[in-house]
């Protein structure tokens, strides 16, 4: 507790063995977590703490932590890197947090629905505060909160082929795709093939339980999910010839919330650890698409 250090430190400047015992508390604090410096009184600059007026983080020990992993030159590809993502619930949402913290430096984010109530057993932008407010928006507040420097605009729409917003005027390196009509994933696709832009596709992640089937693979190989079955003839239709995509093996269960789904049909149950799995795969798959060339 760094006020109970503060006012401590403020009774005890006669006592060398509590001010030692003080420096190593504040050394540990420093050295294991992400603060480079600690809010604190004036008199703890004796110490060596600089007085902030919040946290202030040490970006190069976050860059070189990255940079560790996945090499500068990947690193440099990601902060210029312009990703669109569209949908930010359940897998969305969990994307967009790996992106962010993993250094992508520009993002769109397309959502029309707002955070209702039933989206806080799983979605990355649902708390209680955030009940009634746009996901884009919301989503976009939070990760800037991650970030302060990166460059993120929130879009609050549907996409839909013949209604997209101007999104396509935009410079795109990479799209992901986590929203849920056939219609509206495979225009995506066209789109982006027709622009030579980059897409990473999530299929069906609703009632599912074992989040360790899921796998990486072009749309043509998959089997099993009857999302991609259904992907796999729209992509024909339209001639989009690859769609690199998440999906899971795991048969679907019938199960699902009576009345909470479109047209009074029951909707897909979800568990968390199901559909934020498939959303740090579609990060990992995006991240490995624009920075295979620095690998």
């Amino acid at each position: 507790d760094l006020k109970l250090i503060n006012d401590t430190y403020g009774h005890a400047q006669g006592d060398k063995a509590i001010l030692n015992g003080l420096r190593e508390v504040l050394a540990v604090l420093g050295d294991g977590g992400d603060a480079g410096a600690v809010v604190g009184e004036p008199h703890l600059g004796t110490m060596g703490i600089r007085r902030v007026g919040r946290v202030d983080v040490d970006a190069h020990e976050h860059r070189s932590a990255r940079s560790n992993s996945i090499g500068d030159a990947a690193l440099e590809i990601l902060r210029g890197s312009r990703v669109a993502v569209f949908g930010v619930g359940g897998v969305g949402g969990h994307c967009v947090e790996a992106l962010v913290r993993s250094g992508v430096g520009h993002l769109l984010l397309v959502d029309g629905d707002e955070v209702v109530e039933s989206n806080l057993n799983r979605q990355a932008v649902a708390y209680r505060s955030t009940l009634g407010r746009p996901k884009a928006e919301a989503m976009r507040e939070r990760m800037l909160d991650i970030n302060p420097d990166a460059d993120i605009t929130a879009l609050r729409a549907f996409y839909l082929p013949g209604d997209e917003h101007g999104i396509w005027n935009r410079p795109l390196d990479l799209v992901v795709d986590a929203i849920d009509t056939v219609a509206a994933k495979a225009d995506l696709a066209l789109q982006a093939q027709k622009r030579g832009v980059k897409i990473v596709s999530c299929m069906g992640a609703g009632n599912k339980r074992n989040p360790f089937l899921f796998e990486a693979a072009d749309i043509s190989e998959t089997s099993v999910c009857p999302l991609c079955r259904a992907m796999r003839k729209a992509c024909r239709d339209r001639g989009v010839e690859h769609l690199r995509v998440i999906y899971s093996k795991e048969p679907r269960a019938s199960r699902g919330v009576e009345g909470d789904g479109r047209n009074g049909r029951p909707a897909p149950a979800s568990l968390m650890p199901v559909t934020a799995t498939a959303g740090l795969l579609l990060a990992s798959e995006a991240i490995r698409l624009l920075t295979e060339q620095a690998q």
